[in-house]
């Protein structure tokens, strides 16, 4: 059993791996859904909806699940989607999200996978959409729908 420091406190976390700190240079991977793409936009940071960004499980989870380049590709990424065909992959560099103007916390959280992370509180208390605009001006298409 390994010990992380989360993003409030130390989380004991039952894996094989060890946790390691994600450095601010490193991309994260994100697997987004057909569904999640408004086909009609042309320019493709817009197909992408800011639905894409809610974290999952729903409805009271406030964090989304990322696989840390260093461990997994972006086709990788993609094929962990029960219908790789109907996914693609974006990416974000890991200063993207911790730095301003969206300033969350990222920890490597590898459960069940070594490339497994974690952007923490993506949702605040008041649902705003904000965050979930801030996340699609950051990312870029690694794998495109």
């Amino acid at each position: 059993m390994a010990v992380s420091l989360s993003h409030e406190d130390l989380t004991v976390v039952n894996t094989k791996y060890e946790i390691e700190v994600i450095s601010d240079e490193c991309k994260l991977f994100y697997r987004i859904h057909e569904i999640n793409v408004d086909k009609s936009q042309s320019d493709p940071k817009r197909r992408i909806k800011p639905s894409a960004f809610d974290p999952m499980p729903k409805p009271n989870s406030v964090q989304m699940s990322v696989n840390w380049a260093k461990y997994m590709t972006a086709e990788e990424t993609k094929n962990t989607a029960r219908v790789p065909e109907k996914n693609g992959v974006l990416s974000f560099i890991t200063y993207q999200i911790k730095s301003s103007p969206i300033n969350l916390n990222v920890t490597h959280q590898p459960t069940h996978n070594r490339a497994h992370s974690i952007i923490h509180d993506v949702v605040s208390e008041k649902n705003d959409p904000e965050i979930r605009l801030l996340l699609r001006d950051a990312c870029k298409w690694d794998i495109y729908i």
